[in-house]
């Protein structure tokens, strides 16, 4: 029952990614099934579930969203003697993915709905940390309106779906207009997909050994997390043999 719940706020939210599989609900009353009695009369369990996300240091967007869509009311009258109790984290991008991490490797800690960056997706799901959403995602008659690589972001290495995304970003690409121009390229560069990065890598390699073809940085605070976007570029330069500098801060 508090699985379907949680799906619930998922869906009607539609911006909270991931939900948990670790504390199995908190009671009202320090781990006591606290009864409250429903507009009939009738006595029935209360459900607090615990929502985590980064909060911004100044007006949140996600908070304002909520406010503004009255998710949160709207879903408590819908489901008499469940509450959502906010857990907020103010902190860095990098030090939210640490503080999580940390609060998912605990049963105690773990919240039952929170945000993460996709791609932290698969090593949760692996881990046990979130719990499989096909079941609802299947019904649910808005998913039909995701692009398939979206719903692809959310999915384990298993196939399934273990989220639901709120929103995309792209990582760009810095270059060094001389050292391009001193391996042949003529200036805006503009490769159309990685196998043209690895060319002009190899170009620059060829006719400037000194230089590094790809410099990537990594801040301690994000450490491994992040690093495992890195290591997939990075590894893809080491299979043909070319160098590859970048920080990566291990905590």
């Amino acid at each position: 029952m508090k699985a379907k719940k949680v799906a619930a706020l998922v869906m009607a939210g539609t911006m909270v990614l991931m939900t948990g599989c670790g504390n199995g609900g908190q009671s009202a009353e320090s781990g006591s099934s606290a009864k409250a009695e429903s507009a009939s009369g009738n006595s029935q369990e209360e459900t607090v579930l615990t929502f985590t996300y980064k909060q911004s240091a100044s007006a949140d967007p996600l908070e304002a969203w909520l406010e503004e869509e009255n998710i949160i009311e709207q879903f408590e009258e819908e489901h008499p003697g469940c509450t959502i109790e906010m857990s907020p984290i103010s902190s860095s991008e990098g030090d939210y993915a640490t503080l999580l991490a940390l609060q998912l490797s605990s049963e105690s800690t773990a919240p039952d709905i929170f945000m993460e960056d996709t791609y932290m997706t698969a090593t949760d799901a692996a881990s046990g940390y979130l719990a499989c959403l096909d079941d609802y995602l299947n019904e649910w008659e808005d998913w039909d309106h995701y692009l398939d690589g979206t719903k692809a972001a959310v999915k384990g290495t298993d196939g399934k779906s273990y989220g639901v995304p709120v929103s995309t970003d792209s990582r760009g690409i810095w270059y060094n207009k001389e050292i391009l121009q001193k391996a042949g390229y003529e200036i805006p560069w503009q490769p159309a997909n990685w196998e043209e990065v690895l060319e002009a890598a190899q170009k620059i390699k060829d006719t400037q050994p000194d230089v590094a073809p790809i410099f990537m940085s990594v801040s301690s605070s994000e450490g491994v997390v992040l690093c495992q976007e890195k290591v997939q570029i990075k590894h893809a330069f080491f299979k043909v043999g070319l160098p590859c500098q970048s920080f990566c801060f291990f905590v």
